[in-house]
């Protein structure tokens, strides 16, 4: 059986490709930040749509787990795609969504 799916946060994209500034948050102009997710999405074999369901699902995420809605947002992207593991840099690192999604940050 092959692994599941690994989803990876755009920000850790970002972050791995931007390295003028060192600290993760960074004031690139979005130019550059869309020039960047370009790239990388030319290299990702899927890139997931939010669709009705994950809105929805990301207000019980926020609801059940304390996330802001955008991080909520991105968790049920990644639980939507039957993803094991989130890559993000501003979550918390190791956590267990939904019994299914571990979140990493790849910077620790």
């Amino acid at each position: 059986m092959p692994d599941k799916e690994k989803f990876l946060d755009s920000n850790v994209l970002i972050y791995a490709y931007y390295d003028r500034e060192k600290d993760k948050k960074f004031n690139a102009n979005y130019d550059t930040i869309k020039s960047l997710l370009l790239e990388c999405i030319s290299n990702c074999s899927k890139v997931h749509t939010n669709i009705q369901s994950t809105i929805l699902l990301a207000c019980d995420i926020t609801k059940r787990y304390s996330y802001s809605y955008y991080d909520s947002l991105i968790i049920s992207a990644a639980l939507e795609a039957n993803c094991s593991i989130l890559y993000s840099e501003d979550m918390q690192n190791g956590q267990i969504v939904e019994n299914t999604l571990k979140i990493v940050n790849p910077f620790v």
